[in-house]
């Protein structure tokens, strides 16, 4: 897949979204909106499945066909934000959870091997 002419859009759309995770994961646990601990484990996976999706789809559309390498980059700075993430929550009145970082990966993963497939073989007719 070559460049695309804009990937401006996409960057932007990345740093909204990777900003609002952020603010998302720091508010204090009084917050009304946050769901109840254990059944936030959806919101986690689902949260870092659009990330992990919205990287490479950014990174591709900025620089070109990403491979498994690229790929694996992806999720392995992915992994090591929600490390960084978790281990910042209790600055704010949160706790850190390894179960919620587990989620994270899970969810970098599975939104990385969802774009995968997406972009892969099939879409080279």
């Amino acid at each position: 897949m070559p460049k695309q002419d804009r990937p401006w859009i996409w960057q932007l759309a990345l740093a909204g979204y990777w900003l609002a995770l952020l603010v998302g994961t720091h508010v204090p646990r009084e917050f009304p909106a946050l769901p109840r601990e254990g059944a936030d484990k959806w919101v986690h996976v689902v949260a870092f499945a659009v990330l992990g999706w919205l990287v490479a789809e950014t990174w591709q559309r900025s620089a070109g066909r990403l491979n498994a390498a690229h790929l694996r980059a992806a999720w392995l700075v992915i992994a090591l934000y929600a490390a960084a993430d978790e281990l910042t929550q209790p600055f704010v009145g949160r706790y850190a959870s390894a179960t919620d970082g587990l989620a994270d990966v899970a969810g970098a993963a599975l939104g990385l091997a969802l774009f995968a497939y997406w972009r892969g073989p099939r879409k080279k007719r």
